[in-house]
């Protein structure tokens, strides 16, 4: 039986006290230190929403994100928020969020390839190609979602490294194992308090064994 002990109610990055309702954390026996918190987060029509998290804090102060380890109403929503993107929620990706990283998951579509189309690929057919978010509007003073995507076509099983980076406060990095080989793309997705109006930069890395991409933009808040 794993001994757990509350340690109460945290504290957190002050530009996000509106969104963060309440946060607890216990540690266990091995002292890992979980952290439950219900934070306001944009739905996939926009809309706030209520949502339990529940977090692995690292000592830095990230948080780790698994889909699997989550409240059923969460799952439901991250699946939810990957179906508007036409793909689904990864339930093998491991997230790695900033302290203020409100929430955030990881999606994916993938697509076999035939052993007949398999055979006539080549290297240079191998590819990944990081795509940051950018160039739209959302409102200042509120919590905002972003995505970014890895397009990837890959030759055998392998791992899906990426970063997602927005107003360089905000970052969610993302492990995520594909059974290759295939095509497909993943997506990661983060919800950033933005405190004032202006443009902020955005950033998509992404890595399938040897070969990495990344993107640059920005948006802007008003």
């Amino acid at each position: 039986m794993r001994l757990m002990l509350i340690t109460g109610i945290l504290t957190f990055p002050i530009v996000a006290t509106a969104q963060v309702v309440s946060q607890h954390a216990s540690v266990s026996a091995d002292s890992e230190r979980t952290v439950v918190r219900h934070v306001m987060l944009k739905d996939e029509h926009g809309v706030d929403v209520l949502v339990e998290q529940k977090l692995i804090e690292l000592q830095n102060g990230d948080y780790v994100y698994l889909h699997d380890s989550q409240p059923q109403a969460t799952k439901d929503l991250d699946e939810r928020i990957c179906a508007s993107m036409g793909s689904s929620a990864s339930h093998s990706a491991v997230s790695r969020w900033s302290p203020e990283t409100l929430g955030g998951g990881v999606c994916r579509d993938e697509h076999p390839v035939e052993p007949a189309v398999r055979a006539k690929r080549n290297a240079e057919a191998i590819f990944i190609q990081a795509i940051a978010p950018g160039s739209y509007v959302v409102p200042a003073g509120q919590n905002s979602a972003h995505r970014g995507s890895a397009n990837y076509s890959l030759d055998s099983a392998g791992t899906i490294a990426g970063e997602l980076v927005v107003d360089s406060r905000c970052r969610s990095s993302l492990s995520d194992y594909v059974p290759g080989p295939g095509q497909g793309s993943t997506w990661a997705y983060v919800n950033c308090f933005m405190p004032a109006a202006g443009n902020f930069p955005t950033q998509m890395n992404a890595c399938a064994g040897a070969r990495c991409s990344s993107d640059r933009n920005s948006i802007t808040a008003f």
